[in-house]
């Protein structure tokens, strides 16, 4: 069914102002320096920390204190703006028993080795604690509009800053009071980014024997729109999985988190939304115990309530379930992530159960918001002129359609060759993988398959088309390249782990026979490798050292996971090949099925790389990613921009110099001093620089602002524009002074912050609701609209999804199916931030027919199909920009 609009779980201030009076506390300034002063105990080795982790205490009231409605951010360093926000004033004995629970957490992490110091030490903790317990502020009425929003100079809202966590807590404190749709109630997470609604007790479902449980959750958080004069709520619909297993291993280096159900340990005649506190079950680095991390709240709790037990994390660890049904009034979930083991639930939900949920969700936020504004089609082509569709017809299989693609596959790869030789390494450790591989190369360029010999070990080489291939197989022993030996802690640990990447990366590249020179040769190495979860001991899996090692004997890597059962086996060895291609550049064109284009045209892509100092290398590092396209007889030119040599470079060279330009050189800091503000002039001052060099053709410059806004603050919407650009404190200046025919498209794609809202199609006849591909605009007129949404049909992989499916709320005509996987197409934010509009040209002297915004956005909605490929998340440039990352692996040369 082709649908025509399309509905976003989104809503906007509806008009009404929305007057709320809360009770609020402040963080007053004897607080903060006798707190501070406390912090500072026992941390001789640290700098003078300047400001307090007040997020456990935010958490301790929230939970335990009945009528607190939310917490503040930055509280603790601005004494004048409200702390606490409270439906009526916490009792005195009740403050004074949180704060002082917490205040002992202040103290010095471990025991001081000198026993006067730590009597002395100890004598202080109990004297601020103390301090802190008896000077409590006074409660005070505070005013708040929930509705309250400036306007930016482009013309987009600034909500309150605090509505940011207010308002998501009052929504999910209004909703969870309010009849539910499902037989359980909500219960309320706060998170970093607004709230979560969790139905509780979970629900289960009995298969295999045994019984499975899972949760409908209701995210809210607040944003703007580009050039949107209201900020929206965007309300997600989800489905959370627990943990049941007997047991759950918590792995080394990442926590696994455990929500807590309880009530309130004091009982007062006031009303409290029930809640459940975010936990961290964590493995001690050096005894290997389970614990819960610090600032978790289950460490705090035993404190503050007698009158319950609460279990330890290697209680819970040990048995997930037990304390999922709950032991003496306290309920801990474990959450289910990938890794955990099995779970017979599936994730996600279907369209027509989103619609009823998000029914549900409005009826009960009028009248203070309204749903925004439906989508309706821009009446431009779905998607660009793709050689083959990605759903196969009856009439062909997969083999046909690749041989009949291979003769354009082979001119593709011509042109990223540009006459160099080719040389394919093959390292399997299971023959059928290996088998798999050739076969599936040699089936997307249509070459012959060859025999192999008694031994597995093989060599073959073809000539089509002007391209020489050369194919070797070899076994591969991952043995030497995954070995580490025993850990240690702190800069110790990241020089040990920096050592043995070094040596590893010398093993590996030892396996080649030479090195090749990328300028004249160009190489590929498929290597069958155990899943990441397979090397469960931290700093083991070898896919760092092994690309590394490929690296640096001139070659691309690329991995394709080694399954016992070897499921799937034909497709992950055709897209094992296919991502060995595309690192060569070798990416086939899908022409844009749009008018209006300029001839020559650029499309540039820009994303920062970012390595984070507890990442596989242990080295913190941050890169800028330039890419660039162009659509030449039938492929794509893909180059990237080397801003040390100051120029551009083919898509393969560029990736094997990127290790080299991370490269982690002497006199390197681990934590630069300023490292923020010298990031972001740093980063501006290369985006002018690659700016300057494309001035003189058409180009499309597209950026992903969820990704780019912190090194770039003049894409944040805050700081938009229309057809205008801000560099650093300078104020903003036309986009065409830095380019007569250049564009500027933002991205946002989401991910975890929900920054894109959910979203459905429903027929005018109030069928089932379902999913449409296209590229959308606000159905109510916007005067030079510069947003567009661009959505995709559920991708050829997904198999057997009904649209009625339901998991939690049961209809009529079906009963829910939690076993179900429900897959979402992703809704894509495109803002045509700058284009040659009537104003432009105007402001710039110029004549002609100026940009339909519409036309650049469809560029970027067709620019997510690429032949061979499921729609991508974002446009081709930026998602081959965003895989560079996979060689932006700082440590130390070879």
């Amino acid at each position: 069914m082709k649908y025509e609009k399309i509905t976003l779980a989104a809503y906007q201030p509806s008009g009404e102002q929305w007057l709320n009076t809360f009770r609020t506390v402040k963080f007053g300034d004897d607080w903060r320096d006798e707190a501070l002063a406390l912090h500072r105990l026992g941390r001789e080795r640290v700098d003078d920390p300047a400001t307090l982790p007040i997020d456990q205490l935010n958490e301790l009231f929230r939970t335990v204190a009945p009528g607190v409605v939310a917490t503040a951010r930055g509280a603790a360093t601005n004494s004048s703006t409200p702390w606490l926000y409270a439906e009526h004033d916490v009792p005195v004995n009740l403050v004074a028993a949180v704060v002082n629970t917490w205040a002992f957490t202040l103290g010095p992490y471990r025991p001081h080795p000198d026993p006067s110091r730590r009597l002395e030490i100890e004598e202080s903790v109990l004297k601020v604690a103390t301090a802190l317990s008896t000077s409590i502020p006074e409660w005070e009425d505070e005013v708040v509009d929930l509705t309250a929003s400036g306007i930016s100079q482009g013309g987009t809202a600034v909500p309150d800053r605090r509505l940011y966590q207010l308002l998501p807590e009052v929504l999910a404190a209004h909703l969870a009071s309010q009849p539910s749709v499902l037989t359980s109630r909500f219960r309320v997470v706060t998170r970093a980014q607004g709230t979560e609604l969790v139905s509780w007790p979970p629900v289960s479902k009995r298969r295999k024997g045994r019984d499975w449980f899972y949760s409908l959750v209701i995210g809210i958080t607040v944003h703007t729109v580009p050039f949107s004069p209201v900020f929206r709520v965007h309300v997600t619909t989800g489905i959370r999985r627990w943990v049941t297993e007997d047991s759950v291993s918590v792995p080394r280096d990442r926590g696994v988190e455990a929500l807590f159900a309880v009530a309130p340990p004091w009982s007062t005649e006031h009303r409290h939304t029930p809640r459940m506190s975010s936990n961290f079950l964590a493995r001690d680095g050096v005894n290997s115990v389970v614990r819960w991390r610090r600032g978790s709240l289950a460490t705090l709790l035993p404190d503050l309530d007698i009158m319950r037990q609460y279990p330890s994390a290697a209680e819970v660890a040990a048995n997930p379930r037990r304390w999922l049904v709950g032991v003496s009034g306290v309920q801990a979930g474990v959450v289910y992530r990938h890794g955990l083991g099995d779970h017979e639930i599936e994730t996600g939900i279907g369209p027509d159960e989103r619609a009823e949920l998000d029914r549900w969700v409005e009826d009960n936020l009028r009248p203070w918001f309204q749903r925004t504004s439906d989508m309706v089609r821009t009446g431009h082509a779905v998607k660009p002129a793709l050689r083959v569709e990605k759903r196969l017809s009856r009439e062909e299989t997969r083999e046909e359609v690749d041989r009949r693609m291979a003769p354009a596959r082979r001119a593709a790869l011509a042109r990223a060759l540009d006459g160099v030789p080719f040389k394919v390494d093959i390292r399997w450790q299971t023959e059928r993988t290996r088998d798999h591989l050739v076969a599936a190369f040699c089936a997307l360029l249509d070459l012959p398959t060859p025999d192999f010999g008694p031994k597995g070990d093989a060599a073959w080489v073809w000539t089509e088309d002007g391209v020489g291939v050369e194919m070797v197989c070899h076994e591969f022993d991952v043995t030497a390249a995954s070995a580490l030996a025993g850990a240690k802690k702190g800069a110790d640990r990241r020089k040990h782990i920096t050592s043995e990447i070094k040596h590893r990366r010398a093993l590996v590249r030892g396996l080649f026979d030479r090195d090749l020179n990328p300028v004249q040769e160009a190489g590929v190495v498929l290597v069958e490798l155990h899943g990441e979860n397979s090397f469960v001991k931290a700093g083991t899996d070898p896919k760092t050292a092994i690309r590394l090692g490929c690296a640096s004997a001139g070659r691309l890597s690329q991995f394709i996971e080694r399954l016992d059962d070897g499921e799937g086996l034909a497709h992950r060895a055709r897209m094992a090949c296919l991502d060995g291609l595309r690192q060569l550049g070798a990416v086939t064109t899908a022409p844009p099925r749009l008018g209006g284009l300029p001839d020559g045209m650029w499309m540039v892509g820009v994303w920062t790389a970012r390595r984070r100092a507890r990442d596989v290398t242990r080295h913190a590092h941050r890169e800028l990613v330039v890419v660039r396209v162009e659509p030449q007889d039938g492929h794509y030119r893909v180059e990237g921009w080397h801003d040390g040599q100051k120029r551009w470079l083919p898509y393969r060279q560029y990736l094997l110099c990127m290790p080299d330009i991370v490269a982690v050189r002497p006199g390197f800091k681990h934590r630069p001093t300023n490292g923020l503000k010298d990031g972001q002039a740093s980063t501006q001052r290369q985006v002018r620089s690659v700016l300057y060099q494309l001035r003189n053709r058409p180009t499309a410059l597209m950026v992903n602002s969820e990704n780019m806004r912190l090194w770039w603050p003049g894409v944040r919407n805050s700081e938009l524009e229309r057809d205008m650009v801000a560099f650093g404190t300078e104020p903003p200046q036309r986009l065409a002074i830095l380019g007569a025919d250049l564009r500027l498209i933002l991205i946002r794609t989401g991910g975890s912050r929900t920054e894109v809202p959910q979203w459905y199609a429903m027929a005018p006849e109030r069928d089932a609701a379902g999913f449409s591909a296209g590229i959308w605009r606000p159905e109510k007129t916007v005067t030079d609209n510069r947003v567009f949404a661009s959505t995709a049909e559920v991708p050829h992989t997904v198999k057997g999804m009904n649209r009625r499916t339901r998991k939690v709320l049961p209809s009529d005509t079906n009963t829910t199916t939690p076993t179900k996987h429900m897959w979402n197409p992703r809704y894509v934010e495109i803002t045509v931030a700058g284009c040659l509009s009537s104003a432009a040209l105007e402001a710039a002297g110029r004549t002609g027919e100026p940009d339909d915004p519409a036309t650049w956005a469809a560029l970027a909605h067709q620019q997510r199909y690429v032949d061979d490929y499921v729609p991508l998340s974002q446009p081709a440039v930026l998602h081959w920009a965003k895989l560079v990352e996979e060689y932006v692996l700082p440590t130390d040369p070879l």
